[in-house]
């Protein structure tokens, strides 16, 4: 049995040396966890919950339009909860299947002073001044639902009603003298320090070639995503090839199946020097050897899984950017001065 300390200061301590310990033996099915504990650890958490604080303000009806779009894109690409990060410069929506288990992820990043008209935030201690939470994407969105219509403002603020919750508070427009409002308690998870690694998505995935989905005609980001709705009945998965040139091909089918569908795009915009210069030290000698004598980078991603976000995004762009790492994983960048939406799609090689 553990001898526990009464001094706060060492129950920290403590905590903090048991939870490492705990996590590192998660795989153990009999573990068996004094209750006292338990107490401390969930004593613990909820001290730290109650020095956290957060409360924002929208009062553009285009800025809680904003942020009712990029909730729903996230609730119809997953039924599961969505991790929600607040940093003192940043406020984060990422979905959870790929944390998890190494597959896909929706990572949106949202600067607050462009779409709140207040932003204030107290985190998980000094030297952790961010907050996690673990929340269901679906209620979340349906709570701005009506607000996003016509409300005069939305205020969104952490609170304690029988359990920790988002509480979200819209004044909406009304006939009579008296205002109108309206106030939903979604229900959240507060997410423990020592589990935040696993639910940051890595931010530089690097690339072997990339383009934007735009040529000097414009936009053909609707006819991309027209092409691979079309293909998706044909198969399971496609294959992305593109070289550094701006040409770009799709190809789904073998020649044992006795079929293939292809389609090719051509003078795609480049993305200049600075945007590719950190992941041109990325590039090992196979994959120039690969460019050298091929020209095209290659990968194969499951096309249901790349049809389900073009569906299901509802950011309104005509621009996207595609980055593909030869064998491994695209990544598809949607992105303005306010907003920046990143969906990681890996190789099914990868995963076999």
């Amino acid at each position: 049995m553990f001898s526990l300390a009464n001094n706060k200061a060492n129950n920290n301590i403590v905590c903090i040396k048991l939870l490492v310990f705990f996590f590192s033996l998660r795989s153990s099915r009999a573990l068996i966890v004094p209750c006292d504990i338990l107490v401390l650890l969930s004593q613990n958490l909820r001290d730290k919950a109650r020095k956290m604080k957060f409360r924002c303000k929208m009062c553009d009806i285009h800025s809680i339009q904003h942020l009712y779009k990029l909730l729903q894109t996230a609730s119809k690409l997953t039924d599961q909860t969505c991790i929600i990060r607040m940093t003192p410069n940043r406020f984060y929506i990422s979905t959870k299947p790929a944390l998890m288990g190494g597959g896909w992820f929706l990572a949106v990043d949202i600067q607050p002073d462009a779409i709140f008209e207040e932003y204030q935030m107290s985190g998980y201690s000094e030297d952790a001044n961010e907050i996690y939470l673990d929340v269901k994407a679906e209620i979340l969105m349906q709570s701005l639902k009506v607000p996003s219509d016509c409300a005069k403002f939305v205020k969104i603020k952490l609170t304690n009603k029988n359990g920790h919750c988002m509480s979200v508070e819209a004044e909406m427009p009304s006939a009579a003298p008296s205002c109108r409002k309206t106030v939903f308690h979604v229900p959240i998870t507060i997410v423990h320090r020592l589990q935040w690694p696993e639910y940051t998505p890595v931010d530089d995935v690097g690339f072997n070639a990339s383009c934007y989905l735009s040529n000097s005609k414009g936009s053909i980001l609707k006819v991309f995503k027209g092409v691979i709705d079309r293909m998706k009945s044909l198969g399971n998965t496609i294959e992305i090839a593109m070289n550094r040139d701006g040409d770009m091909k799709l190809h789904l089918g073998e020649p044992v199946s006795g079929f293939s569908v292809d389609s090719h795009f051509q003078n795609l915009e480049i993305p200049n020097d600075d945007d590719t210069k950190d992941s041109l030290e990325d590039r090992d000698e196979e994959e120039e050897e690969i460019h050298i004598r091929q020209g095209y980078f290659k990968v194969s991603v499951d096309i249901r899984s790349l049809a389900a976000f073009l569906g299901a995004n509802q950011y309104q762009t005509t621009r996207m950017r595609l980055d593909l790492r030869h064998r491994r994983h695209i990544q598809m960048i949607l992105q303005s001065e306010a907003v920046r939406v990143r969906y990681f799609l890996p190789s099914t090689d990868s995963q076999n």
